[in-house]
């Protein structure tokens, strides 16, 4: 089959999917200065089962936002393996009022990771490359819950995503608050602060 007759590669629509991790790897930063998993996830449900969706997961990184964020995405994906096989150990940075940034993120038997089925929330972002425009799929917020779990068997309507996490919540400092009407990005148990 010749390359025009292929269809050009479209975005899935924005919601929540249940996947799978087909593949792992570990790489470099292209500045070399940091470290991240590289994800393959195939979608497993509701809709666009088998079509594949990559995200990357800071392990080493200058950014103690970026760091915490993919802290929060391990959690949920380590939780969801169910394999007490897999480890995750944490390098920190104290500050001065008494907290600390994490600065590096191990994570031992990492390939142990391969079939772990996660639900993760899934944007539409504008690509530019070589000066044209073009739409992608970004992987944001994990979750341990599959949409099964909360008898959804259809992407939330109206879902626009998140570019940045969802807002802490002042009376419950352990969780995330969500828009109401959606399953939660993030597993209750996470921490919010070291």
């Amino acid at each position: 089959q010749d390359f025009e007759e292929v269809e050009e590669f479209k975005p899935i629509p924005a919601g929540k999917y249940d996947v799978q991790i087909d593949k792992v790897e570990s790489k470099n930063t292209n500045d070399g200065n940091g470290k991240y998993l590289a994800l393959t996830l195939r979608v497993i449900a509701p809709t666009h089962v088998g079509r594949l969706l990559f995200t990357n997961i800071l392990t080493k990184h200058h950014n103690p936002n970026a760091m915490y964020m993919s802290f929060q995405k391990l959690v949920a994906i380590l939780k969801a393996s169910k394999n007490n096989q897999i480890v995750m150990d944490i390098s920190e940075k104290p500050l001065n009022d008494g907290k600390s940034e994490i600065t590096e993120i191990r994570i031992f038997k990492a390939d142990e990771l391969l079939g772990t089925k996660v639900n993760c929330s899934v944007v539409i972002k504008d690509n530019i490359y070589n000066g044209e425009t073009k739409q992608k799929n970004e992987v944001g917020f994990f979750s341990s819950k599959l949409l099964g779990e909360y008898g959804i068997t259809a992407p939330s309507v109206g879902f626009s995503g998140f570019s940045s996490p969802p807002p802490m919540s002042t009376d419950k400092p352990k969780s995330l608050v969500v828009n109401e009407l959606n399953p939660p990005f993030m597993d209750d148990d996470i921490p919010t602060s070291f």
